[in-house]
C-alpha cells in the first residue's frame, strides 16, 4: 500500500516515528509530505528514519490561488466561533488567540451574534462550509497527488488555527482517496481549530478524545478509531544506561535527591523564569527540601529566556539542563530527557506533555494552580484532564505545594494508584502491556478497504463559485496590497 502522510512541519515526526517505522517494516511505501522543516527539527535529522527505501520524504511550497485569501478567512471565521460556544466560557486565553486571526468587524460581529448560542454558531458554521465546498482545491495539491498516486492519505495536524491541510482532505476527496485525522497530541481537539472537513477515518488515542470529537466537533463516532499514544511507546521500554551520579555529575548537580521542573511552550508560559524564580524563592525556606536540588529542563521552543541564567543566586543547587533546552529525536537527546525523569524523586510543571511522560515514568508529578496560569492551566480544556483524572498532585498555594513535595521525599507518595489509572486510560486504553503502535498501523492498513466519501456533482456549487470568484479577486488584491 502506497501511502501519503502529510504533515504541517518536520517536527510532527516525533509523534509518529514509531507507527512510521512499522509501516516501512510491514511493506507498504510511506512518502512524508511537509510544508516546512521545523527549526528542531532538520531535513538532517530525517535521514535516520528515511534510511528505510520505503520511507521517503519531501517539502512542498506554499498553496498560494487567487482563492486562498478568501478560504483562509472562512476558516479561520468557523475556528474562531467555536471558541465563543460554551464549552470554551472561562478559556479566555484560547478565544483570545484564535480571534487575533479574523478581522476587528468580523470580531465584532460573531460575538454579536454568535457568543455562547450553540444553535446559531453550528448554523452559521454549516452555511460557511457550503461556501468552503465551493472554493476550486488548489491546482498544486491535484497535481502532487497525480504524481504520488497515494491508496491512503494521512493528515496532521489538520486542526490547525489557519485550516491550512484542508485543501489535502478536498483533494483525496476528489480523487476518493481514502482520508484519515491522526490526532499528533493530547491538546489538539480542544485548543486548535474545528475539524472542518470530516474525513474517513480518525485516529485517536482514547476514550476522551473520541468524546472530543462528538462533543466539539460534532463527529460521528463510528469512523474513530482508538489505538493508545504511539508516541509514547518507547517509554515503556526504555531503561537507564547511565547511573545517577553519573548523570548528576555530567549535569553539574551535587550526589542527592532532585525535583525536575519541566518548562511550558511559550503560549503556556511565555515567561516562565519569572514564575521558576519564585517557586525557588519559597523553596529555600523549607527547611525539610535543604538538601535537595532542582534541575530545570527548558522546554525547546521557549529557551531563550535561561540563555544567562544564573542559579546560583539562590540556596537551592539549581541547574538549567540542557543549557539551551533540547527536543529529545535522536539517541543522546532522547537518553537525556529520559535520565532527567528517571532519576528524579518528583517532577513540576504547569502544563507541558511531560508531565505526562513522567507519569509513565511512575514519578510524582505536582502542578502549582496560580492566578496568573489560570488562563493556561484550568483554562484549557485538555489541562483539565490531568487534574480530574488523577495524574496531578495539585495545590493552590506554594505552601501545600512544598508539604507535598516533603512527603514524597519522606516516602510518602499517595498518588501512586490515580497516575496508573490516568496512564492506563488516556495513554494505553487498550492494555498498559500492549504497545500502541500496532494499533495505528493497523487501523491505517484497514484503510485500503474503506470506500472514501466521494464528491458528487453539485450545480448549485458551481454557480456560488462564479458567485464568490468577485469577493476571492478583490481579497487576494488586497491581501497581495498588504504583503
Amino acid at each position: 500500500m502506497k501511502i501519503l502522510f502529510l504533515m504541517r512541519h518536520t517536527g510532527y515526526v516525533r509523534n509518529f516515528e514509531s507507527a512510521i517505522k512499522r509501516l516501512g517494516e510491514n511493506g507498504h511505501d510511506v512518502h512524508l509530505l511537509f510544508s516546512r522543516v521545523h527549526a528542531l527539527h532538520s531535513k538532517e535529522k530525517l535521514q535516520s528514519l528515511t534510511s528505510s527505501p520505503r520511507i521517503t520524504f519531501s517539502i512542498h511550497s506554499k498553496i498560494d490561488t487567487v482563492w486562498y485569501p478568501l478560504a483562509l478567512r472562512i476558516r479561520r471565521i468557523q475556528n474562531f466561533l467555536r471558541y465563543l460556544d460554551a464549552p470554551y466560557a472561562e478559556a479566555p486565553k484560547l478565544k483570545a488567540r484564535a480571534e487575533k486571526r479574523v478581522p476587528s468587524i468580523t470580531r465584532a460581529i460573531c460575538r454579536r451574534f454568535f457568543e455562547g448560542n450553540t444553535k446559531r454558531i453550528w448554523s452559521f458554521v454549516r452555511f460557511l462550509r457550503r461556501i468552503e465546498k465551493a472554493i476550486p482545491i488548489s491546482p498544486a495539491v491535484c497535481r502532487i497527488l497525480n504524481e504520488l498516486k497515494p491508496e491512503v492519505v494521512l493528515l496532521t495536524p489538520f486542526v490547525d488555527l489557519d485550516g491550512y491541510q484542508l485543501d489535502w482532505a478536498k483533494g483525496a476527496r476528489k480523487y476518493a482517496i481514502p482520508c484519515a485525522l491522526c490526532v499528533a497530541s493530547w491538546d489538539n481537539l480542544t485548543n486548535k481549530g474545528l475539524l472542518q472537513i470530516v474525513p474517513d477515518r480518525v485516529i485517536v488515542w482514547n476514550e476522551f478524545q473520541k468524546k472530543e470529537l462528538e462533543e466539539l466537533h460534532r463527529i460521528d463516532s463510528a469512523i474513530v478509531s482508538v489505538t493508545g499514544a504511539q508516541c509514547y511507546d518507547a517509554w515503556f521500554k526504555m531503561d537507564t544506561a547511565e547511573t545517577r551520579d553519573s548523570f548528576l555529575a555530567r549535569a553539574g548537580l551535587p550526589v542527592g535527591p532532585y525535583v525536575l521542573y519541566l518548562c511550558s511552550s511559550p503560549f503556556i508560559c511565555s515567561r516562565e523564569v519569572e514564575h521558576v524564580e519564585k517557586w525557588l524563592r519559597e523553596m529555600q525556606n523549607c527547611p525539610k527540601l535543604s538538601g535537595v536540588s532542582v534541575l530545570i529542563r527548558p522546554h525547546p521552543q521557549n529557551c531563550d529566556q535561561w540563555e544567562s541564567w544564573d542559579g546560583k543566586r539562590f540556596a537551592v543547587p539549581t541547574v538549567v539542563y540542557p543549557p539551551a533546552g533540547a527536543n529529545p529525536i535522536d539517541a543522546q537527546t532522547k537518553n537525556d530527557y529520559f535520565n532527567s525523569l528517571y532519576h528524579s524523586f518528583a517532577v513540576v510543571g504547569t502544563n507541558t506533555s511531560g508531565l505526562i511522560e513522567a507519569g509513565i515514568l511512575k514519578k510524582p508529578v505536582l502542578t502549582v494552580l496560580t492566578r496568573k496560569m489560570s488562563e493556561t492551566q484550568m483554562g484549557t480544556l485538555h489541562f483539565r484532564y490531568l487534574v480530574e483524572n488523577g495524574l496531578l498532585q495539585v495545590s493552590d498555594n506554594l505552601n501545600t505545594h512544598f508539604r507535598m513535595l516533603e512527603s514524597i521525599l519522606e516516602g510518602r507518595d499517595e498518588g501512586i494508584v490515580k497516575r496508573a489509572e490516568f496512564v492506563k486510560s488516556f495513554v494505553r486504553p487498550l492494555g498498559l502491556d500492549r504497545e500502541a503502535t500496532p494499533f495505528f498501523t493497523k487501523a491505517v492498513q484497514e484503510m485500503s478497504g474503506i470506500k472514501p466519501r466521494r464528491v458528487s456533482p453539485d450545480p448549485l456549487g458551481r454557480l456560488l463559485g462564479l458567485f464568490l470568484l468577485p469577493w476571492a479577486l478583490a481579497i487576494w488584491w488586497m491581501s497581495d496590497k498588504k504583503s
